[in-house]
C-alpha cells in the first residue's frame, strides 16, 4: 500500500551504518594519520555523551537534540568540506536517524 510506512530504524541499524561508515573514512584517508577518522569519531563520541547525559524534561531534551544535530551537521560539513559524497551520506543518515524532517541551517 502506499501509505505504508517505513521500517523503524533501530539501535542496530544506526550501529551498522556507523561502523560501515567508519570503515570508509578509514579506507578514504589512508595516509592521513588517523586524522579525519579520529575527528569524526570524537564528534560523534561527544553527540552520543551529551545524549545520553540528559536527564532534562522532555521539552528541553528536544530543544537540546536540535542543538546537537546542528552542531554536528556544521562540524561533519566542515570536516568533509572537499568530499561532497561523505558529506551527504552523513548527512541523510543524520537527519534519518534525529527525526528531523529537514537539515540544520
Amino acid at each position: 500500500m502506499d501509505n505504508e510506512m517505513p521500517p523503524e530504524r533501530t539501535p542496530v541499524d544506526e550501529f551498522y551504518w556507523c561502523i560501515r561508515y567508519l570503515n570508509k573514512i578509514k579506507a578514504r584517508y589512508p595516509d592521513d594519520q588517523n586524522t579525519t577518522y579520529k575527528r569524526f569519531f570524537e564528534i560523534l563520541q561527544t553527540c552520543l555523551e551529551e545524549r545520553q547525559s540528559s536527564q532534562e524534561d522532555l521539552a528541553a531534551y528536544r530543544h537540546r537534540e536540535q542543538q546537537m544535530v546542528h552542531n554536528v551537521y556544521t562540524q561533519m560539513q566542515a570536516l568533509f568540506i572537499n568530499e561532497e559524497d561523505l558529506f551527504t551520506e552523513f548527512k541523510s543518515f543524520l537527519l534519518e536517524f534525529s527525526g528531523a524532517t529537514q537539515q540544520p541551517r
